[in-house]
């Protein structure tokens, strides 16, 4: 007995050891997830070493990863790997949607890498964190990576203090939006619209509201009312393509015809549209 409890030990400590960086790293977390968090990847370099830092959100310039070091793993542990570099020079790079996932660092992990909860220089970007503008940006820079479920929070609170903060609107609006939560995308859309009746982008997210919950007739008087007094010459062609979409999906074939015609003329006919109205027209049942 006492032999056999031995080789479990040895294999134990002999398991521990080998244990590889792409065994003990779940890179499975995608950035915006990762927000204020420690993370880390296996480097590209080193197979059997791996890179962490910490990931943020610069308010102007995005999501960012800032590496801090590197480390090892030694019987089963995070172990520094000293390097000099990391004490003079900052490593910053920023974060897209095509950007790798992230293995989060858990609490013994950081306790190994004599990490911090959070680091100091943080603050920096966390100086204006309760500003309406603030969490505005921050809502913006989630919905423009798909993170819209993420961009709720900010938007919400900035909404609770100025509803009409510029932008604001648009952006809670839009995130209820992606996320299909239309019925709380309206109202907001509907007060914005009322307080600045020459925004564009407002009649595009609510017609696309209405539009999605089947009230073709809501979203055409909100559409061609954006229509009229759009600026932008791609949001002119979204909101007639949309509504157009929105009677082919309906079976209204004379509609569909009248907006398909605006839609022709708002475009060149190499046009993406060209081709999907063409493609709408030959799937048209008889």
């Amino acid at each position: 007995m006492k032999y056999f409890i031995s080789l479990i030990l040895i294999c134990s400590s002999f398991f521990v050891s080998s244990q590889t960086i792409e065994d003990a790293l779940s890179t499975e977390t995608k950035f915006y997830n990762a927000v204020d968090k420690w993370v880390a990847f296996p480097s590209q370099k080193n197979d059997s070493t791996a890179v962490y830092g910490f990931i943020y959100i610069d308010e102007h310039a995005g999501f960012t990863f800032r590496m801090i070091g590197d480390f090892k793993i030694v019987d089963g542990d995070f172990k520094n790997i000293p390097n000099d570099i990391y004490k003079t020079t900052i490593f910053a790079s920023r974060l897209s949607k095509n950007s790798r996932l992230f293995a989060l660092l858990n609490e013994e992990q950081q306790n190994q890498l004599n990490l911090p909860v959070t680091p100091d220089w943080l603050s920096v970007y966390k100086l204006q964190a309760g500003d309406v503008s603030y969490l505005t940006n921050i809502g913006n820079k989630y919905n423009a990576v798909g993170a819209s479920q993420n961009a709720l929070g900010p938007l919400l609170k900035a909404y609770a203090i100025e509803p009409h903060f510029e932008g604001l609107e648009f952006e809670l609006g839009y995130a209820y939006n992606a996320l299909f939560q239309f019925e709380k995308s309206i109202p907001i859309l509907e007060k914005a619209i009322k307080y600045d009746t020459s925004n564009e982008l407002l009649y595009k997210e609510l017609g696309f509201a209405f539009l999605n919950l089947e009230d073709i007739e809501k979203a055409k008087d909100v559409y061609v009312k954006g229509i009229s007094i759009a600026l932008s010459e791609n949001n002119k062609i979204e909101m007639a393509f949309n509504l157009t979409y929105g009677y082919y999906k309906q079976m209204d074939k004379s509609n569909f015809n009248l907006w398909a015609k605006k839609v022709r003329e708002m475009v060149k006919q190499d046009s993406p549209y060209i081709a999907y109205l063409v493609q709408m027209e030959e799937q048209w049942p008889e």
